[in-house]
């Protein structure tokens, strides 16, 4: 997919429905728009009402080059249910969830700690460390 496709779907994409959405993501599965109408369990008439029906046709079309650009739209929409869902396990009743939810939520704000390591020799000694000059490993092989 050339850059002028690829701006062309990103216009299409934030256009579309969360229905028309889930579509053309779900589109390229299937070989009739019957069968996939039917997995999404929409109505057979459904595109017909759609004003921007071409737009869609458009986008599955475009989206059958690069299927990526469709999935972080989709993903993108998803993250404040996402959010409201990570954030509601911190009212389980059940603490290992509390837990659960809580380091996630702290790792992914903050990001996760990070952990030092010590690499030593054998019984704590130093390694030894060799410096190659540039040009000389070939030499070494040789």
């Amino acid at each position: 997919m050339n850059e002028e496709e690829e701006q062309r779907l990103r216009q299409i994409l934030v256009m579309l429905t969360p229905k028309q959405l889930r579509y053309v993501a779900e589109r390229y599965r299937h070989d009739t728009d019957r069968e996939t109408l039917e997995v999404l369990g929409m109505s057979p008439d459904a595109p017909y009402r759609w004003a921007n029906k071409a737009e869609v046709n458009e986008a599955i079309a475009l989206m059958a080059r690069d299927g990526v650009f469709v999935s972080r739209e989709l993903l993108r929409r998803a993250l404040p249910q996402a959010a409201v869902v990570k954030v509601a396990g911190l009212d389980s009743s059940d603490e290992r969830i509390q837990q659960a939810a809580a380091t996630e939520i702290l790792d992914r704000f903050h990001g996760k700690p990070t952990q030092k390591n010590e690499v030593t020799g054998a019984g704590g000694k130093d390694l030894p460390v060799l410096v190659i000059a540039p040009g000389m490993l070939d030499k070494l092989r040789a």
